[in-house]
């Protein structure tokens, strides 16, 4: 539990403290917490390794509280790469008026990947929910598999990081 470890005084804020972690190519451990649109604050953490339990994690992103993300951010993350080309892609479960049509791309700002900073993309195609069900990303190319919550597609969509645009590149009727 995370209390046996003394982390309830680090993991903190959001609706949900920990529902998404992942391992990086290294084998650094990053979770997010949930955050709910708006004003709910979204924090990524980082452990050391992932043999190391008793060394709390950092904080490697924070939206600071009340400053959130305006749509639902953390249902769904991956990650690749390691050290300074460390990616990380989070999107959420939105519906009604947040409508999921951005994925957001988190990268370390230093070599030691304790600081990231984050790339909002819109994917196009107006107001539909693309991102509510599922995300991963495509190897190393910039792009990812987006599922569209219930029974709709699945979206190849690839991006540009320089220009912060993306295309959908494939659709996958399920």
């Amino acid at each position: 539990p995370l209390d046996s470890v003394g982390l309830t005084n680090v993991i903190t804020g959001g609706t949900l403290a920990l529902p998404q972690v992942r391992v990086a190519d290294d084998g650094t451990i990053y979770a997010c917490n949930l955050s709910s649109a708006p004003a709910s604050n979204f924090k990524i953490y980082k452990w050391p390794s992932d043999s190391d339990y008793v060394t709390g994690p950092l904080v490697v992103y924070n939206s600071g509280p009340a400053t959130s993300f305006q749509w639902r951010l953390g249902d769904y993350m991956d990650v690749r790469g390691s050290g300074i080309d460390t990616e990380i892609v989070v999107t959420g479960n939105g519906s009604g008026v947040n409508v999921t049509t951005n994925f957001v791309i988190f990268k370390p700002t230093d070599a030691s990947a304790t600081v990231f900073t984050n790339y909002s993309i819109t994917i196009p195609g107006g107001a539909v929910n693309r991102c509510g069900g599922g995300v991963t990303f495509d190897g190393t190319n910039n792009a990812i598999y987006v599922k569209a919550a219930g029974a709709n597609p699945v979206y190849r969509v690839t991006y540009n990081p320089a220009t912060l645009t993306a295309t959908i590149a494939s659709t996958f009727n399920m």
